[in-house]
C-alpha cells in the first residue's frame, strides 16, 4: 500500500552549516515518502549553489528577498501536494524515525491535524547533544493571560515529558500539520498569515485548528535536536524589528481567535498581564509603541478574519478554556 506523502519544507536563511546536517537528517527518515524542499531565503552564503552540486535531485524554492517564516512557508505549501506538511526550521536535527512515529500518530487519530515531537537543546550543529540534557520545546502552551512559551523549554530532562498526550499545538521548528486541516483553516492557501512574518504564526494557526475541532497531538517517541535562536531569557538581544512584531502579533492573535465568552472567566489574568506590560513598554521599551499605528490600520482585516474563523468553529468555549493554564 502506498504511504502518504510528507512535504518537509525547509527553511534556510543564511544558514548553510546547519542545513547541510539537517537536510541530511530528512533524507535519511525512515519514513519511505519523504519529499525535500529547501526554501532557500535570499541567502547570501552560497546555499542555493551547494545544494545543485551537492543534492540536484532536492527541490529548492529561491526567494530573491527575505519573505521570513509564514511567506516563505505559504509558498511551498502551495506548491507541495503531499497529504502531510512538516516546516522546518534548517537549525533542527531530526532522528531517522521523526517522521514516521509523527505521521503514525496522526493516521490513528484522523481528527488529529498536528503533531509535536520532543525536540532538546542542540549546543551547536556539531554538539548536536546526543546524550540528551535539555528539553527545547514539546509543544505550545498558552496561559490564562494568553501568553504563549514552548512547554518545558530549558527544563533538565529528567522523563517528565515521556508520555504522549493532547496539547494545544505544536511549536513551529519541527510541526507536523495534516493537509486536509491546513485546507479547512486556511482556505485562501495562506496557512500563516503573511502579515505576521514572523513569531506567534503557529499560536494562531493552533488557535484556528482547535476552534475548529483539530486535536494536536504530543509524541516523546519523535525526537530531534533545535539549535535555538531566541528564547524568552534571550529576548533582550533580539532585533527591533522582531521584538515589535512579537508585541503586535499578540494582538493580532487575541483580536482573530478569541471570545469574550472564552475569556471571562481569565479576565482577570488577562488584565493584570497588560497592565504590567504596558507599564514595561512605557518604561523600557519605547519602541513598541510604533505598533500601535500599525495594529490600528490592520484592525478592520483582522476583525473580517475574525469572522471568516468564528464560521469555522466548532468547539465550545469551555473546551477551549481547557487549554489555558
Amino acid at each position: 500500500m502506498d504511504r502518504a506523502a510528507v512535504d518537509v519544507n525547509i527553511l534556510s536563511t543564511n544558514e548553510l552549516p546547519v542545513l547541510k546536517r539537517s537536510l541530511a537528517n530528512v533524507l535519511a527518515q525512515t519514513y519511505p515518502a519523504v519529499r525535500a524542499t529547501v526554501i532557500d531565503n535570499a541567502s547570501t552564503d552560497g546555499t542555493s549553489e551547494w545544494l545543485r552540486r551537492t543534492y540536484p535531485d532536492v527541490r529548492v524554492i529561491r526567494n530573491e528577498k527575505n519573505l521570513y517564516y509564514c511567506a516563505s512557508h505559504n509558498r511551498a505549501y502551495r506548491e507541495g501536494t503531499g497529504e502531510y506538511v512538516l516546516p522546518l526550521n534548517a537549525d533542527v536535527f531530526l532522528a531517522p524515525d521523526f517522521i514516521a512515529k509523527l505521521v503514525e500518530a496522526l493516521e490513528i487519530d484522523p481528527q488529529a491535524g498536528q503533531a509535536q515531537g520532543k525536540l532538546y537543546q542542540a549546543r551547536s550543529v556539531d554538539d548536536p547533544g546526543e546524550a540528551p540534557e535539555f528539553i527545547d520545546t514539546v509543544g505550545i502552551l498558552v496561559t490564562r493571560a494568553r501568553r504563549n512559551f514552548d512547554r518545558g523549554q530549558e527544563e533538565p530532562e529528567i522523563g517528565q515529558y515521556d508520555f504522549s498526550e493532547e496539547i494545544f499545538g505544536a511549536d513551529g521548528s519541527a510541526p507536523l500539520y495534516r493537509r486536509a486541516m491546513l485546507e479547512e483553516i486556511a482556505p485562501d492557501d495562506n496557512v500563516f498569515d503573511p502579515d505576521f512574518l514572523i513569531y506567534r504564526e503557529v499560536v494562531d494557526l493552533s488557535w484556528r485548528a482547535q476552534a475548529a475541532g483539530w486535536r494536536a497531538l504530543y509524541v516523546p517517541a519523535a525526537t530531534g535536536f533545535h539549535v535555538r535562536g531566541f528564547s524568552p531569557r534571550t529576548r533582550t538581544q533580539m532585533k527591533p524589528l522582531f521584538r515589535r512584531l512579537s508585541y503586535r502579533n499578540r494582538w493580532a492573535t487575541l483580536i482573530r481567535n478569541m471570545t469574550l465568552r472564552e475569556l471571562l472567566p481569565h479576565l482577570g489574568f488577562l488584565l493584570s498581564f497588560e497592565l504590567l506590560m504596558l507599564g514595561h513598554v512605557l518604561l523600557r521599551e519605547r519602541q513598541l509603541l510604533r505598533c500601535w499605528p500599525e495594529m490600528a490600520v490592520r484592525l478592520p482585516r483582522w476583525r473580517r478574519d475574525r469572522r471568516a474563523i468564528l464560521l469555522r468553529r466548532r468547539t465550545t468555549a469551555r473546551q477551549l478554556r481547557g487549554f489555558f493554564v
